[in-house]
């Protein structure tokens, strides 16, 4: 197994990269913070919550890196500059403005990849561990670009059944509105994640379910562990019984209790608490993503009607609608 670079040589950490760097990926409300929390209370491994500026970052590589040179300038303004335009940076990692300043322009990283390094060993450091992960569900979107920026990249895609995933959805204000919405949205999402797991191939990319890793956690994170080069430690499946360091990074966030609790199942069922339209409905749309993944269909649903386009249509101005509120409100 590899090793990472000792405490406090996060330049050097950045120069060398010998760690794997994973990235915990999904749609949102399938569990990922869930996955998250495990692999946190693993003793070697701090894993961010939702960073989203490095997949914004990786998109823009180009701002960075201009003629073979990164300006550390432009990286750190857009880093600590709350009047940047770019998705949420460092408000839940409990490290000072001036000592990243200091400690990224000390490294002097020669690239987009040891620049955003030198972040994640300090706060895999600043946790005490040595080495760090990422979960950001929405960087489904980016992993083509985060795998070109980071080499030693790898992509754990926590996937749910969508049907519970709706369900998830229509209780908080962000994801899927109504029923047909969170099932386009849930197959986009996931689709795009499969696009770029087939490229990236099985060595960077894996698929984990969520209900295999409340049936046979173990076993799961036995996986999960060999796919990132991290040796499997009992103590993850203890994750709740630390809830203020289950809860470091998530703020006032109701729709995440049940991280205080064991691994549970039955949190949500779809067959009890989707009505047979919106299953429908919900098959219509997204049906041959639940068969590839494995999930049995309720239905023989066909092509969406009229009905479920409406509703996807107007999910997704709703949805627009709400993005437009909380930028505001940042």
């Amino acid at each position: 197994m590899t090793e990472a670079a000792p405490h406090g040589r996060a330049g050097d950490d950045a120069r060398l990269a010998t760690a794997l760097f994973p990235f915990v990926v999904g749609v949102g409300r399938s569990g990922t913070t869930l996955l998250r929390s495990i692999l946190d209370a693993h003793p070697d491994l701090a894993v961010v919550h939702e960073s989203r500026f490095v997949g914004w970052m990786a998109q823009h590589r180009s701002r960075y890196e201009v003629d073979g040179a990164f300006s550390v300038e432009r990286f750190l303004a857009d880093l600590l500059d709350e009047g940047v335009d770019i998705p949420s940076r460092l408000s839940a990692w409990f490290m000072a403005p001036d000592a990243i300043r200091a400690t990224v322009t000390a490294a002097s990283p020669r690239d987009l990849g040891e620049a955003v390094r030198v972040l994640y060993a300090g706060y895999a450091a600043h946790n005490g561990k040595r080495r760090y992960a990422d979960k950001t569900p929405g960087y489904v979107k980016s992993m083509t670009e985060l795998a070109e920026v980071f080499p030693e990249a790898r992509f754990v895609h926590l996937v749910r059944d969508g049907r519970d995933v709706a369900l998830s959805m229509l209780d908080v204000d962000f994801g899927g509105v109504n029923v047909p919405h969170a099932a386009w949205l849930w197959s986009q999402r996931v689709r795009a994640a499969q696009r770029a797991g087939r490229a990236l191939g099985d060595e960077r990319y894996l698929v984990v379910r969520y209900e295999d890793l409340l049936k046979d956690p173990t076993r799961a994170l036995t996986l999960i562990c060999h796919h990132v080069d991290l040796a499997f430690d009992p103590t993850m499946l203890s994750y709740f019984e630390a809830p203020d360091r289950v809860a470091h990074g998530l703020g006032d966030q109701q729709h995440h209790a049940n991280l205080r609790r064991p691994l549970t199942s039955g949190l949500r069922d779809w067959r009890s608490q989707l009505s047979a339209d919106d299953v429908e409905r919900f098959e219509s749309i997204a049906g041959d993503v639940l068969v590839d993944l494995g999930y049995d269909r309720a239905t023989t649903a066909g092509r969406p009607g009229p009905a479920a386009r409406a509703l996807v249509v107007q999910g997704r101005a709703v949805a627009a609608w709400r993005a437009r509120q909380r930028a505001r409100k940042r």
